[in-house]
């Protein structure tokens, strides 16, 4: 599913009265620029942001007199200052940056996927890839398009197909930067782990209308927050009784940051009279971090446990969203879809049904470490590439002439906070 949140908090308005130089290469928005240096060290280059978070009076000015007033004929002036060779971006989902090739034909544009993309939209009639395939006919779209998986580069090439980018599969650019910790020193248990998608509802986390507010549409179909969420509740709390029964510490990884309380709230609900620890995002490298090596993690459809099971972690997909929904006929948010089309496997469900739950929980815990091989492997290589330290993006930029430090593990320095 689409990511929703993520990107620092803002207050206001940041005023920039700094003349735009040209530059060699612009970093396309702060999601993901702290990681995106830690590969890329070209000198000349700089950092574009929306003028709704950073405002430059003299783009704006330019702006202006070409009796243009929108965030995208801001972006077309500041593009037209700068001049760059290369602009690089992990918001492969953001449709301007798709423009770019438009406003600048002469620059190289490179998407790097920051998240699991799908047909989910705020829109009933429309949806990213047919607005991308429209930006394709009219000569835009991303050069260059680093993708997670197969079924991700599929999807940009039939909607690019006007465009024909360069599209590798290259796994996710933040998995593969990161390690995993090992077990606590102190303790030899294993830990229940659930991995959270709660939505982000700003500070006040407010659900009074959760089931009557629309938070997008799947194929056409609108859904309630309630809808689309309930699951999260449902695995959360049968997760927790199993870790119970079975004497493991229980925990779930947020998806939010402690200031966006509603997570959090929604969880204590949910979790009531059950021992559970919780762990909210305080940097983009913090969810990873949280994680054991011997973990038995439990998800629904979250890119974090694709990439953890990418790594060969037990991860237990609870793919039942749409089921729990009462929609069980809109299938993308099954598991490993299109490449997996059986409803239920070994560790993986699409039904909700708590006895289906505990099957597949059951079985991430006892299955042995070769069985585990055996059923998990031949599905992580068809779902999901890992290239641990990005050995084949470094590769590649290196080949495109953007200067780079080679395959590395996440700079600390460089991991920026909530």
């Amino acid at each position: 599913m689409n990511s929703t949140g993520g990107a620092p908090y803002h207050i206001g308005v940041r005023i920039s009265v700094r003349i735009p130089r040209h530059a060699r290469l612009i970093f396309f928005e702060e999601t993901g620029y702290g990681l995106l240096r830690n590969y890329i060290c070209e000198t000349d280059s700089t950092l574009y942001l929306d003028p709704r978070k950073s405002l430059n009076i003299w783009v704006a000015i330019r702006m202006i007199l070409s009796f243009k007033f929108s965030a995208t004929a801001y972006y077309a002036t500041f593009l037209r200052l700068v001049k760059p060779k290369f602009i690089v971006s992990l918001q492969d989902n953001n449709l301007l940056l798709h423009s770019s090739s438009i406003y600048s034909p002469t620059s190289l544009v490179v998407a790097v996927q920051n998240g699991l993309r799908g047909t989910f939209s705020h829109n009933g009639s429309t949806n990213f890839w047919n607005e991308l395939n429209d930006i394709s006919s009219r000569g835009g779209g991303a050069d260059v398009i680093f993708t997670f998986d197969n079924n991700s580069a599929n999807r940009y090439r039939q909607a690019l197909k006007t465009k024909q980018p360069r599209i590798l599969v290259t796994g996710s650019l933040r998995n593969n930067a990161l390690d995993i910790a090992r077990a606590p020193d102190h303790s030899n248990n294993q830990r229940l782990v659930y991995i959270s998608s709660f939505p982000n509802l700003g500070r006040t986390g407010d659900r009074s209308r959760w089931e009557t507010a629309t938070v997008g549409f799947l194929q056409g179909v609108p859904l309630t927050f309630g809808e689309f969420y309930r699951i999260e509740g449902q695995v959360a709390r049968r997760t927790a009784i199993l870790a119970e029964q079975w004497s493991l510490p229980f925990t779930v990884i947020g998806k939010r940051p402690i200031w966006q309380i509603g997570e959090y709230q929604y969880f204590k609900e949910h979790l009531e009279g059950l021992d559970w620890t919780y762990l909210p995002r305080e940097t983009e490298s913090s969810s990873y971090n949280s994680i054991y090596l011997n973990d038995l993690i439990v998800n629904i459809d979250s890119t974090l446990g694709y990439e953890l099971f990418s790594r060969g972690l037990r991860v237990a997909f609870i793919a039942a969203r749409m089921d729990s929904a009462l929609h069980p006929e809109l299938a993308e948010h099954r598991f490993g879809y299109p490449e997996v089309l059986d409803p239920t496997g070994p560790f993986w469900t699409d039904t909700s049904d708590e006895n289906e739950f505990d099957r597949v929980v059951s079985f991430i815990r006892d299955a042995s470490g070769d069985k585990w091989s055996t059923v998990s492997n031949p599905i992580r290589e068809l779902l999901f590439e890992f290239d641990y330290k990005n050995t084949k993006i470094c590769r590649e930029l290196d080949a495109m002439g953007i200067s780079t430090l080679g395959p590395r593990l996440w700079d600390q320095d460089l991991i920026p906070t909530e």
